[in-house]
């Protein structure tokens, strides 16, 4: 019997607009009457607004309800999955570690499996390569770092069986002898020090209940950028909409507008409810038990203990 995949993952296209962000504020500040039909607000009330745009956009995109930024990546991980937007500058992987020297002081390199900092000798005028296993190199680099991942499923044959999110408690108190079933993610700040050279970066993490190798495919929300007053914004109608009705709500909130305030925010209210409603039906979704063998629970390591 053909095997299906363990879940599916529909996307619904929608047409998709294009507005400025400048656009966008004047319209703002027009309905709210904080400037004439055909004005536009000046500099400090724009960048005031994109500050409240930015805050806006990052709260939907929290929600998963700016669905135009949910994106895969598969890699192979022993369970611990490590994301940074970018090696910082002075590391390198390199396939054999140059002759050690002054200008390679500080500097990280990963030769094969390990990591090694650029040192020198103490009490010497000589230079050496230390491994350093407190440095962690990463095994994916995306930029922006992601939000938050939506799904995460481990390869099994030609199948992707999909994990379940769980608690720190939960991981922790796991044998990690099994097959993965939970995982976490938390983002990390990082410092190093090799030979008085300070590293200090954000790396995103997600981990598993398990340390056995598999490739993993994850889906994430990523972190749309911070945009500027003539950049483009691609996004359907309906979410130009709501970003423009909640851009309302909070200008009115700042220049204390209070008698159309409430308007605003229960237009902003709608907006998200509707858009909530439509994006039911554009998320990945898990179903358990389609065709495949019986044997498919056993296979999949959600078997009985019995078994």
């Amino acid at each position: 019997m053909q095997n299906i995949p363990n879940f599916v993952v529909f996307y619904i296209k929608r047409k998709i607009f294009m507005q400025t962000v400048n656009s966008l504020i004047n319209q703002a500040f027009q309905r709210c009457s904080l400037v004439g039909d055909g004005q536009a607000a000046t500099g400090t009330q724009a960048m005031n607004a994109l500050s409240e745009l930015h805050s806006l956009i990052a709260e939907l995109n929290s929600q998963n309800l700016i669905l135009s930024d949910v994106e895969t990546a598969n890699v192979m991980s022993n369970g611990i999955i490590r994301i940074m937007e970018e090696l910082p500058d002075g590391w390198e992987e390199v396939t054999e570690l140059p002759a050690a020297s002054s200008q390679l002081v500080g500097k990280v390199r990963k030769c094969g499996s390990k990591v090694y900092g650029c040192s020198v000798v103490p009490g010497t005028n000589e230079f050496q390569w230390v491994e350093r296993p407190d440095i962690k190199w990463p095994d994916l680099l995306i930029r922006p770092l992601p939000d938050r991942v939506v799904t995460l499923s481990r390869k099994m044959g030609v199948r992707y069986i999909q994990l379940f999110p769980g608690e720190r408690q939960v991981i922790d108190a796991k044998s990690k002898m099994g097959l993965p079933t939970f995982f976490t993610c938390e983002t990390q700040l990082e410092k190093h020090n090799v030979d008085n050279v300070e590293y200090n970066y954000e790396v995103f993490i997600i981990e598993t209940d398990s340390i056995q190798s598999f490739e993993y495919r994850i889906t994430y929300l990523k972190t749309l950028p911070h945009y500027k007053l003539n950049d483009k914004l691609y996004f359907s109608e309906k979410i130009l909409s709501v970003l423009e009705d909640g851009l309302c709500a909070k200008l009115c909130l700042r220049y204390k507008l209070l008698d159309v305030k409430a308007m605003f925010e229960e237009e902003f209210a709608n907006g998200v409810r509707l858009l909530k409603r439509v994006n039911q039906s554009n998320r990945p979704m898990s179903y358990e038990g389609i065709g495949g063998s019986y044997l498919d629970s056993y296979y999949n390591g959600f078997a009985p203990n019995i078994w």
